[in-house]
């Protein structure tokens, strides 16, 4: 009886470009009314989620008040023809949503010696020194020239380390989107049992336009990404299943490259046994020495539980250091791993409250990471890719 009252309420809903839709929370859509931004509200459902149509030019007006105002990326997600189903209660969605199995309660970890050897073979100095490189772009905006140059940057870096290592089950491919010429680059380490689901470390690439180095946001994950493929490849550990390395295109513009790729992995049929996310790692107010943050809306709280007990075992985090908070929206590339039935975690460089106020402006320079503490979360990735990714003795 529900699937056809949800269906009936559905087939009323107004027929517009499915381009323009976006979906977002009813406080974002009431903060922006407040600031003179007049949005067409499509549908909206009782867990506070609204769909709206947004030009271009709306869009960017919203996520500088979102900027301004609550100091987050857009505030919004890109739904295209999907946003329907963004839009179910959330209720019935969990039903069906695997993304929310607890099948990580009982996941013990037993790989200790080889993950200290990725471990140990971690450089800090290489990290910085991609920091470094992301951030000589003038932006990496997913409509411009810059952001179609650093994710060619990108390739051609996997490239050389793959003959560096002479990585013959390494490989990439780019995943292109309808919206912007930036393509998301997807980097596969195959292991041994192919029919395992894999695993996703991944972050995004891109910055908003002009003058926008994002060295916290997102050079900090996306280096990270970078430096465990390849410590992963310098300690020849071999893993029994295959690791996904992502570097996501235009997520400021409403996690489009995520959505791209998720739906390459949906359609290819290629499963995912768990996901992780690097959005913002970099920056370390005082409130935040020595902790790491945890996202919960948008991620599997088995999955959230079982990373913080591997930052107690390797990085020696007490539960005093290992905090909840909450997004309020889609405000990473996690989320559309988690819409499509994925279990995903996103670690956070701080509290929301007191986070980089200079992400999104000419500020956001590679003076403001702090490398020791992006490091903490970089040793935290390869803990995950190694002790989910099974090596084999």
């Amino acid at each position: 009886m529900k699937i056809i009252i949800l269906f009936l309420i559905f087939s009323f809903i107004p027929q517009i470009h499915a381009e323009d839709i976006y979906v977002t929370s009813l406080q974002n859509l009431s903060l922006a009314q407040k600031k003179g931004i007049t949005l067409q509200t499509v549908s909206k459902n009782q867990s506070g989620l609204v769909a709206v149509k947004m030009t271009e030019k709306q869009r960017k007006t919203f996520a500088q008040v979102m900027h301004e105002e609550k100091h987050t990326c857009g505030g919004y997600t890109f739904a295209g023809t999907e946003y329907k189903a963004d839009l179910l209660d959330q209720s019935l969605a969990k039903i069906f949503n695997f993304a929310d199995f607890p099948v990580f309660d009982n996941k013990e970890i037993k790989n200790q010696v080889h993950v200290n050897k990725v471990r140990s073979l971690l450089s800090a100095d290489r990290y910085k020194n991609y920091i470094q490189n992301l951030t000589d772009f003038p932006d990496r905006a997913a409509s411009s020239n810059n952001g179609v140059a650093a994710s060619t940057w990108i390739m051609d870096e996997v490239t050389r380390i793959k003959e560096s290592f002479k990585a013959e089950n390494l490989s990439a491919f780019y995943v292109s989107n309808s919206r912007y010429p930036q393509k998301s680059v997807v980097v596969t380490l195959e292991g041994l049992s192919a029919e395992k689901p894999g695993l996703v470390l991944g972050a995004h690439m891109d910055t908003l336009k002009r003058n926008k180095p994002g060295a916290d946001d997102d050079a900090s994950g996306s280096a990270a990404v970078l430096e465990v493929l390849q410590a992963v490849l310098s300690s020849k550990v071999k893993l029994d299943r295959s690791i996904y390395f992502i570097l996501y295109s235009a997520e400021e513009v409403g996690l489009v490259g995520s959505r791209s790729v998720v739906n390459h992995f949906k359609n290819n049929k290629m499963q995912v046994e768990a996901v992780m996310q690097l959005d913002m790692i970099g920056y370390q107010p005082t409130k935040s020495i020595q902790k790491m943050h945890f996202v919960t809306d948008n991620t599997n709280v088995s999955l959230n539980n079982y990373v913080k007990q591997l930052a107690k075992v390797y990085l020696n985090k007490t539960d005093a250091q290992l905090l909840d908070l909450k997004c309020g929206y889609s405000c990473s590339d996690h989320a559309r791993w988690h819409s499509a039935g994925f279990p995903a975690t996103f670690p956070f460089e701080s509290s929301f409250s007191d986070h980089n106020r200079s992400i999104h402006t000419s500020r956001d320079t590679i003076s403001l990471v702090n490398i020791d503490h992006a490091m903490q979360f970089v040793h935290l990735a390869a803990a995950f890719v190694i002790e989910l990714g099974e090596p084999l003795n």
